[in-house]
């Protein structure tokens, strides 16, 4: 960051000095393309200042959290960008199939979706991949009603082995994991969101895993804040699919002129952190593949 400023500072002050030179001689001043040049490095400029300024403020929330940190949970809770319109609060009582109709609006997008433990369902929809071997896209669907953050990297990583244990069979570059709750306790649902809030995606060179989480309760959405490790290809897809999810949760509730009260349940920077301190036996059977690797 302070290298990008100590250039961006560098050009606008040589752009600076060499445009008062061209104006203080005459011959150089009346030569057209000499115009054009400094209008094409103006805009330059410019862009460079926007992106540094964009790259200031959107750097600031690239932290990891940590789950049992009551500030740091305390921080992630008050981040806008994870928070839906207030209407969406308790959304489960709205909006009751919430479960079955997730699951139904990706078999209308052409997924293929089987029930599996611990899954609600596990789905596959193939990729046009012309000359080359046949691949896949697939997406995990789990509902937990005590989520938190053990359970949610015991999620993870049992989507990870399932991806490579099937990668002879059925390859997935491109594998999305959500995550839904309808909790009431607050502080642990968002203790769970550190973990996907902070889960980098990247599992090999070709291969990524991304997470979001719904809390339903709460009307929360959350996503990877960073994804510079996956490829662009794959960024620009999480993120429609991101997009579709949340359009379709929107069109659940139609907005109303009604008066809501702004995050109300929003907890105080003061207030007390209360989240249970205990250990999970995993409901995830270990693969061969695990074996494999910890043999």
């Amino acid at each position: 960051m302070i290298s990008q400023f100590i250039l961006l500072v560098l050009f606008s002050v040589g752009v600076y000095v060499l445009y008062r030179k061209a104006q203080s001689v005459p011959e150089i001043s009346t030569i057209t393309w000499i115009g054009t040049l400094f209008k094409v490095s103006l805009v330059i400029l410019v862009v460079m200042g926007v992106l540094f300024v964009f790259q200031l403020f959107s750097s600031g929330w690239l932290e990891r959290f940590d789950p049992g940190d009551p500030k740091s949970v305390h921080r992630l809770d008050r981040i806008r960008r994870f928070r839906l319109s207030p209407r969406f609060v308790h959304l489960q009582n709205i909006w009751p199939t919430w479960r079955k109709d997730i699951r139904l609006v990706f078999e209308e997008k052409g997924w293929t979706m089987r029930a599996r433990e611990p899954f609600d369902a596990i789905g596959l929809r193939p990729r046009w991949t012309p000359f080359r071997r046949k691949r896949f896209d697939r997406v995990f669907l789990y509902y937990h009603p005590m989520l938190n953050v053990i359970v949610v990297d015991q999620v993870l990583k049992s989507c990870e082995r399932l991806i490579f244990d099937n990668d002879k069979t059925q390859p997935t570059r491109r594998n999305l994991v959500i995550l839904m709750t309808d909790m009431t306790n607050r502080d642990e649902v968002t203790s769970a969101g550190a973990g996907t809030v902070n889960y980098l995606g990247k599992l090999d060179g070709r291969t990524s895993l991304y997470p979001m989480l719904i809390d339903f309760n709460a009307g929360r959405f959350f996503y990877p804040l960073d994804s510079t490790l996956l490829r662009i290809t794959h960024r620009f897809w999480y993120r429609v699919k991101r997009h579709q999810l949340l359009n379709y949760i929107r069109e659940q509730v139609p907005a109303t002129d009604e008066e809501f009260s702004s995050y109300a349940d929003v907890p105080e920077a003061t207030s007390d952190f209360h989240t249970r301190k205990y250990s999970m036996n995993p409901d995830i059977q270990p693969s061969d593949h695990a074996e494999k690797q910890d043999t």
